[in-house]
């Protein structure tokens, strides 16, 4: 940038103005996500862009989503796959009334970035294959509309975000700028940003307003749980707060499963690091996940994360309120 001409300085200011945006909404600078004015009485909300590659084509195709300004799991963690989560519809009129779940991450790739380590999406298909035909669980598991990488716009090109891409010189149409910068910037990518569609499947639990829907919420997924392992030989891997979903619905609060990142299958080849690697919350992770171990998970460490979930959501609070709440008087205590 240079600060002697205005255009310079212009740039500057566009860039804390971005950055003060991200601190409030945990946006970061992305421009596939963009802060919009409706005609709603000049009301703020979020224009998600999502891209889809042709298989036959190979032409990337971009759809805009839109969502009300509620990212329902901030990327707070400072490991594991900086996954967040934005209600959305594909209209803006029914922006609140949400159809779809956008999940937004930056997922670690394999050393020959071949792909991404953890891919949910052959998990979730795989399930759906089985239980599409039953009615009891063909809505306790996350629909995937679409997932793949999210694209910059680099004049007419379009280019996959990745690290590598953020660290590294733009590549350039000209071969002999690409090697003069320093190579490929693809060589070695490191984490990609990816983002997922699925199907409105309800809140994470952390959004409750009552015991009741988070007892109902638990004993739905659970049961989930038990059939994707009787049925596809799945275990889940990372039972946390936000894995397990609850909506209301006319015949009352139902409950579903998600978060099949860390997931194990019979039918679905993983790498060894992969099988073995520990989720990104330490707080309800199993004995056997936070010791230097290499023995395979089994479903009962699913059931000990569960154990160590009920614990803190009986000490804390079921949501946010009630743990800020349950801080505050703890801070206030003379100890």
């Amino acid at each position: 940038m240079d600060m002697s001409s205005a255009s310079g300085r212009k740039a500057l200011i566009s860039l804390l103005v971005d950055w003060s945006l991200g601190s409030v909404d945990c946006l970061g600078f992305d421009p596939s996500i963009r802060y919009a004015l409706g005609s709603d009485a000049g009301r703020l909300h979020f224009e998600i862009d999502v891209h889809e590659k042709d298989k036959r084509t190979g032409k990337v195709a971009s759809r805009t989503y839109y969502s009300n300004r509620c990212v329902r799991v901030a990327a707070a963690s400072l490991t594991g796959r900086h996954a967040r989560y934005f209600a959305a519809s594909a209209s803006l009129e029914t922006m609140d009334d949400p159809t779809v779940l956008i999940k937004d991450m930056w997922v670690p790739l394999r050393s020959d970035c071949s792909g991404d380590t953890h891919d949910e999406s052959p998990i979730l298909n795989v399930l759906h294959s089985a239980f599409d035909d039953n009615s009891a669980f063909k809505d306790k598991f996350p629909r995937l509309v679409s997932s793949g990488p999210v694209y910059l716009r680099h004049g007419d090109r379009l280019i996959s975000d990745t690290t590598a891409t953020a660290f590294a010189a733009l590549p350039s149409a000209s071969p002999q700028a690409t090697a003069a910068s320093g190579g490929d910037a693809q060589s070695s990518p490191g984490r990609q940003h990816k983002r997922a569609v699925m199907k409105w499947a309800g809140n994470a639990i952390s959004a409750a307003d009552n015991v009741s829907q988070v007892i109902v919420a638990i004993a739905d997924a659970m049961e989930a749980h038990n059939a994707a392992y009787v049925n596809c030989g799945v275990i889940h891997g990372n039972i946390t707060d936000r894995a397990i979903l609850f909506q209301e619905t006319k015949d009352g609060v139902s409950g579903a499963l998600a978060e099949f990142d860390y997931a194990t299958c019979d039918s679905v080849s993983r790498t060894s690091a992969a099988n073995h690697e520990k989720p990104e919350l330490m707080t309800f992770r199993s004995i056997l996940s936070l010791v230097s171990t290499r023995a395979a998970r089994t479903r009962l460490d699913d059931w000990e994360c569960l154990l160590y979930l009920v614990i803190c959501l009986g000490t804390y609070g079921i949501n946010d309120n009630e743990r800020r709440a349950f801080f505050d008087a703890f801070s206030a205590a003379d100890l």
